[in-house]
């Protein structure tokens, strides 16, 4: 009996070293066939990997946010005399300040506030807040030149169709400060003067053709909204009514 017992007993522990070790086996063997069927980890971040924004279009071209601009213009002060009664007879010794002067300046596309686009290049339209500044030259009333610098800011709206010709339409405000020049002048006993800050109204038309891309041409009318001369009487000033600046400008520039 004993002897069949340690026989039974040894032939039990072979059957279970035997099944034990067929089912390591089959584990090693699922887990080779699931590291094979699994993708490799470069593959997986390949596929999170973000796609690059395309660069913002005006027609076939990226936008070129900053302008440089330099011209000629036409200004002046827009009372005629004959406006003035007796009593605030605007003197003949003060000219109108027509002059032909130099502008030199810049814009800068500072925010996009809405933008529509349709067909790719064959609709484009975009309002943009511009602002730029300028150094312009203006004539005085005293004669001779005064050096001014004007801070407009407008929104430019721009259109662009089939990437062809590209139109633009910046109405705003400007604020300007006179620098250097002739701003007051005693004439008779009476002191005049002409303000150095001045306030008012902004537009610009520009024009860019696709054949010289990124040139650009802009008429500018500005017109202040304040009178800008004045006379000293008894200590007080009094300002000569619709003695406002006007400007048309041509400047011609290209945006980098």
């Amino acid at each position: 009996m004993k002897t069949s017992k340690k026989l039974i007993a040894m032939f039990l522990a072979v059957f279970a070293t035997n099944v034990f070790a067929q089912e390591d086996v089959a584990t090693e063997e699922t887990a080779a066939v699931e590291e094979t069927a699994a993708p490799p980890p470069q593959m997986a971040v390949a596929a999170e990997t973000p796609k690059k924004e395309a660069p913002i279009a005006i027609g076939a071209k990226e936008e070129r946010p900053l302008g440089i601009r330099a011209g000629f213009h036409l200004s002046g002060i827009s009372a005629p005399k004959w406006k003035f009664g007796s009593a605030d007879n605007y003197p003949a010794a003060l000219g109108s300040g027509s002059d032909i002067g130099w502008d030199l300046g810049a814009w800068y596309d500072l925010m996009r506030i809405f933008e529509i686009e349709i067909g790719g290049d064959a609709f484009q339209f975009r309002i943009l807040l511009e602002p730029g500044a300028f150094i312009t030259t203006r004539g005085s009333v005293f004669g001779g030149d005064q050096y001014w610098l004007e801070v407009p800011v407008t929104a430019a709206f721009t259109l662009s169709l089939f990437g062809g010709m590209r139109v633009k339409y910046a109405p705003g405000v400007y604020v300007a400060l006179g620098t250097l020049g002739t701003f007051s002048d005693e004439i008779d006993g009476v002191k005049y003067k002409q303000s150095r800050i001045d306030v008012g109204q902004w537009h610009t038309l520009g024009f860019e053709q696709n054949n010289f891309k990124n040139w650009w041409l802009d008429i500018i009318f500005s017109s202040g909204f304040m009178s800008t001369v004045s006379r000293e009487i008894d200590g007080k000033s009094k300002n000569y009514e619709n003695t406002t600046p006007w400007a048309l400008k041509f400047v011609f520039g290209y945006n980098f």
